[in-house]
């Protein structure tokens, strides 16, 4: 998802009825500014669920298949059920399925975090829990020894 950095990282909404989602005006508005009129909706990790441009989406297929076939295998099962092509209607509204829904605890209220490459929607109890439980220090720490940067 080109650019999506600079849309604010995160906003509250609400699921309205029969699952559907009104997405964040300016991520609607730059959606419309790309001509986009569907969306994938995937699994992600950690319980979330992941938005993805179809050409975004097809990228990270072709990833997921030049990994090691037998990790990428299981990786997939996970990741690819039920992930679907949803196309927005006029209002900026979004159905994300049962099945997705009940993967990722979607109940009401929801957190939204858009990332360069994908937009990630949590239930926002979900996220608070996760929130709670991750250890940001060690994981910069971690990701900075990997990468050889120090902070």
């Amino acid at each position: 998802m080109e650019n999506l950095d600079q849309i604010s990282p995160i906003t509250s909404e609400h699921i309205v009825e029969n699952g559907r989602i009104i997405l964040p005006s300016r991520f609607r508005k730059r959606l419309s500014k790309w001509e986009v009129k569907s969306v994938v909706i995937a699994r992600g990790y950690d319980g979330c669920l992941c938005l993805y441009l179809p050409d975004d989406w097809r990228a990270f297929v072709e990833r997921m298949n030049r990994m090691p076939k037998i990790r990428s295998r299981a990786l997939a099962r996970k990741l690819f059920f039920g992930a679907t092509e949803e196309t927005l209607d006029r209002q900026g509204r979004l159905v994300i399925p049962q099945m997705l829904r009940e993967y990722a605890k979607i109940t009401k209220e929801v957190v939204f975090f858009i990332l360069p490459d994908r937009a990630e929607i949590w239930d926002k109890k979900t996220w608070e829990e996760y929130d709670k439980e991750i250890e940001f220090e060690a994981i910069g720490e971690e990701l900075e020894t990997h990468s050889g940067s120090s902070g």
